[in-house]
């Protein structure tokens, strides 16, 4: 019978048979990969760094991770009068993503106000906002708008829910700001709303809430700034 012994060697042993290749391998932390012929590793790279594919027959490296836009802040509220408001806003493109807003007085709107003192005050003029909405059986189109906030959806009743996406623009900039916003409302069938509008300059704070002081029986905010603006 065969005893099988401990190998007390220095010499490094082949991968087929059972070997590491580690001996090769000078990256600690580095990440292992396969280049057709034997083992390897990556370079460790920096913190916040991502393993990322160069395409067939280059190795991967680690690099500075890709992206967009950055979530700020999520703001859930439920059955509640409060404002939602989002203050220290850096100079960005800013999208707002609106999810589940429902009221539950009548004819309610969403308005969002905006501040150039951070919050502290709210401008009540100075706005030219539309929006604009139609059902989905329907041809017909109702504009509403104003000078006092920017204005999303219509004065159609309570129930249903809300979902929008908001574009700002020249946010905490000398400039006007500007938004852009689309939306689907969901009662008794889908209505679609689309809004824009021009506003005060130098904004680094937005304040939405219901235009009566009424109560959303639910709603998700989420702020996000554009990485690259």
């Amino acid at each position: 019978m065969v005893t099988k012994n401990a190998i007390n060697s220095d010499i490094p042993i082949e991968i087929s048979k059972g070997g590491t290749n580690a001996s090769s391998m000078t990256n600690t932390n580095g990440v292992v990969y396969f280049d057709g012929t034997r083992l390897e590793t990556t370079t460790v790279g920096t913190a916040g760094q991502v393993l990322t594919s160069n395409g067939a027959g280059s190795a991967p490296t680690m690099q500075a991770k890709t992206q967009n836009l950055e979530l700020v802040e999520t703001i859930t509220i439920s059955s509640s009068t409060s404002y939602v408001i989002f203050d220290d806003l850096p100079s960005n493109t800013h999208f707002v993503v609106i999810v589940d807003y429902a009221v539950s007085t009548n004819d309610d709107v969403l308005a969002l106000e905006v501040s150039d003192d951070n919050g502290s005050t709210w401008e009540t003029s100075g706005y030219t906002s539309g929006a604009t909405f139609w059902r989905y059986n329907s041809a017909s189109l109702t504009n509403q708008n104003t000078t006092s906030y920017f204005r999303f959806g219509g004065s159609s009743g309570s129930g249903g829910a809300y979902n929008f996406t908001i574009n700002l623009n020249n946010i905490n900039t000398a400039n006007n700001s500007h938004v852009y916003a689309s939306g689907l409302r969901t009662r008794s069938g889908s209505s679609y709303i689309m809004a824009v509008g021009e506003g005060p300059a130098n904004v680094n704070a937005l304040r939405f809430g219901l235009v009566t002081g009424g109560t959303f029986s639910s709603a998700r905010f989420s702020l996000y700034k554009d990485l690259e603006s």
